[in-house]
């Protein structure tokens, strides 16, 4: 299932080299794909395929001397635990066979000269990992099931053997085989004593690390990472940073020693400590990438901390550390909860608990709920410049999301003043892009437009990046209330360039938001409905309907909404909906759709929404066909068209097949 680009990727690397070695972790799909290769070249060669598993041989066979006339495909597949002979074996065949050429699969390299190496992947689990456990278990995805599904692939990182092992533990229950773990004893097996004391030592990564973190907290490692990439155990990525398949991880964390987790703890302090000094050295940037590179790390430090008796302390240190991404860098769920799980470990009054009571009331006052009682501890903990500035911005905060903008325009001015003083220039930034946005609210446009070029001038002085998004938003509102709606959407582009580089989620879902009552202002209702449906997407990436939890921002979404509605009547809103929702998988779909050239001028589906599969099926839905018919047409299985529409309800977030029709219809007309 799948596998078409990694075929095709194959036979072009196979036409360019007499050997080429498929490697990748066990259970990958090396065999697989090799025999899949084989029977689509074996026409090529006149003497056809010789396939050889090595696997159940003790030694390998003596082939060459039957081989020197053939024109012919070798195929030797499992040849980890015979490298050395397989190496000698295949450099007489080349030296001596003109004809014939090999494809190996090999969790190690064979190491000989020409050898054309590739490195087999797990299987994207939206789509082939999902389909895969889906045929194996007999289910159909669902749109209420294809999250659990995708959860439990995940949690395989899509390892072919894997997801077919837990599709099979969902038949037949935990008494099932589990021959991953079969296959990766094997793999540990053929490791040399020091490999497998390094493979334990690494373990304690989560996600991806570098070789710098690796050599601080596991020693000197270079030699001993190597070999381990030779042998599928690592995965070395784009970038220089190294990976464990989750299944391997957790085959050699079982072995790793507990002191090397208080050492992965405080290397990964250091990095969100130096992030931080980044950040408000100017350098917003740099600080947001080390960050997100190391984040599956941060969190399992975090992890670490909140459930190791006496580490609590040092977590709320991490968590305080971080409020500059968890608010600013699209991570407000996540911030919030980590927030609120050391504060309560930590009922300690400490400057990092003050901070972190700072930052989780920001975050719950971002997502529509008033986090006053934390504000106000916060406010009689400390007597400190910095945390009375912060709590103040707190309390203009509750104004402005409660509806109260006259009383947040008056507010928020002085708090910037004194944020810009000690060096928080994100948050006086913001602070004036909130007072720009109240005075648009309390219907002084020419005011909040002064305001939101002086908060442009704060960030050209103080060389703020992050906040540039939400000053170009607070400019783009005033112009909208000015009726300059060319001008409010030049502003919203070069807002989303930022909300782009920082991932903030909330400044996304304004962006959207703002885009929609422009484009009902200047009459093109059929870009607003589109942009309803990009809106659906955007907000519950921030974690909630945020904003337009208040009246404020409430009464011209509703508005706008009815009017819409009303022009366009139901079927062709919910096509153009349907459209927006289908465009925006994700953020960056969101950014290339609304603020890119696609929102305005709608035509096929972007790339990687639907595939070319899906939109044949979906074709043939519109034409009233049955499943069954068009399984017949297609040349598959009445359940795999039954998946196929099931996957297209769920992307384009529709709820009946009826819907489909009028999807397909509305597209046909907008082309």
């Amino acid at each position: 299932m799948g596998r078409t680009a990694e075929v095709a990727e194959l036979r072009r690397l196979l036409a360019a080299s007499r050997v080429l070695t498929v490697t990748g972790v066990g259970g990958v799909g090396k065999s697989r794909l090799a025999v899949r290769l084989a029977g689509q070249v074996r026409r090529l060669w006149r003497d056809g395929i010789r396939y050889v598993d090595l696997g159940p041989l003790a030694a390998v066979p003596r082939l060459k001397e039957g081989l020197r006339d053939k024109e012919l495909l070798l195929v030797l597949d499992n040849c980890e635990h015979l490298v050395q002979e397989t190496a000698e074996l295949v450099s007489e065949v080349v030296g001596a066979c003109p004809g014939v050429r090999v494809v190996a699969t090999s969790r190690h390299v064979l190491g000989i000269a020409g050898e054309q190496i590739y490195q087999l992947r797990p299987l994207s689990i939206e789509d082939e990992a999902v389909a895969l456990f889906a045929d194996r278990a007999g289910m159909a995805l669902t749109a209420q099931n294809r999250a659990t599904v995708a959860g439990i692939c995940r949690g395989v990182d899509g390892i072919t053997l894997a997801v077919e092992q837990a599709a099979r533990t969902r038949v037949a229950g935990e008494s099932a085989e589990d021959p991953m773990a079969a296959t990766i004893g094997r793999s540990h097996g053929l490791c040399t004593p020091e490999e497998r004391d390094m493979w334990a030592r690494l373990a304690v990564f989560s996600g991806s690390f570098s070789l710098e973190a690796a050599e601080d907290v596991c020693g000197d490692v270079l030699d001993l990472v190597t070999s381990l990439v030779d042998k599928s155990v690592l995965v070395l990525e784009r970038g220089g940073r190294y990976r464990m398949w989750s299944p391997v991880r957790r085959y050699g964390a079982e072995r790793c020693p507990e002191r090397l987790r208080i050492g992965h703890r405080d290397h990964f302090r250091r990095v969100v400590l130096k992030a931080r000094e980044d950040w408000f050295a100017g350098w917003q940037g740099e600080a947001v990438d080390a960050v997100r590179a190391d984040l599956d790390n941060v969190r399992a430090a975090l992890e670490f901390c909140a459930n190791e008796p006496g580490e609590a302390e040092a977590g709320l240190e991490m968590v305080a550390a971080l409020s500059y991404y968890w608010i600013c860098c699209g991570a407000v769920e996540e911030g919030r909860r980590w927030s609120a799980r050391m504060l309560a470990l930590c009922p300690k009054a400490t400057v990092d608990r003050g901070t972190a009571l700072w930052t989780y009331a920001m975050l719950t006052t971002m997502q529509g709920a008033v986090a006053v009682e934390a504000a106000e501890e916060l406010a009689r903990a400390f007597d400190d410049d910095r945390l009375a500035a912060l709590t103040d911005f707190v309390k203009a905060g509750k104004s402005f999301a409660t509806g109260d903008h006259a009383v947040a325009r008056e507010l928020f001015p002085p708090v910037a003043e004194r944020l810009a003083a000690i060096g928080y220039s994100a948050s006086a930034v913001t602070a004036l892009n909130a007072a720009a946005i109240s005075t648009v609210f309390t219907g002084d446009a020419e005011a909040a437009a002064e305001i939101a070029r002086r908060s442009l001038d704060m960030c050209d002085r103080q060389g703020e990046q992050w906040g540039r998004s939400l000053a170009h938003f607070a400019s783009a509102m005033a112009n909208w209330a000015r009726g300059d709606l060319d001008r409010a959407v030049a502003d919203l582009r070069r807002g989303a360039r930022y909300v782009r580089r920082f991932g903030d989620m909330l400044a996304l879902a304004m962006h959207v938001e703002l885009r929609i009552w422009i484009a009902v202002a200047a009459g093109d209702l059929p870009l607003a409905a589109r942009l309803f449906g990009a809106s659906s997407r955007a907000w519950p990436l921030v974690g909630g309907r945020v904003l337009l939890e208040s009246p404020s921002w409430l009464g011209p979404h509703l508005k706008c909404e009815r009017q819409t509605r009303a022009a366009l009547g139901r079927d062709a809103f919910n096509a153009a909906y349907a459209h927006g929702v289908a465009q925006c998988p994700d953020a960056s779909g969101i950014l290339d759709f609304v603020f890119g050239e696609s929102a305005d001028r709608p035509g096929k589906v972007r790339n990687g929404v639907l595939t070319p599969r899906e939109i044949q099926v979906v074709e043939l839905v519109a034409t009233g066909l049955p499943n069954k018919e068009i399984a017949n047409r297609l040349l598959v299985t009445q359940r795999t068209v039954e998946t196929h529409v099931n996957h297209v309800l769920t992307k384009l977030r529709l709820s009946r097949r009826a819907q489909i029709t009028a999807w397909v219809s509305a597209r046909s007309r907008s082309t």
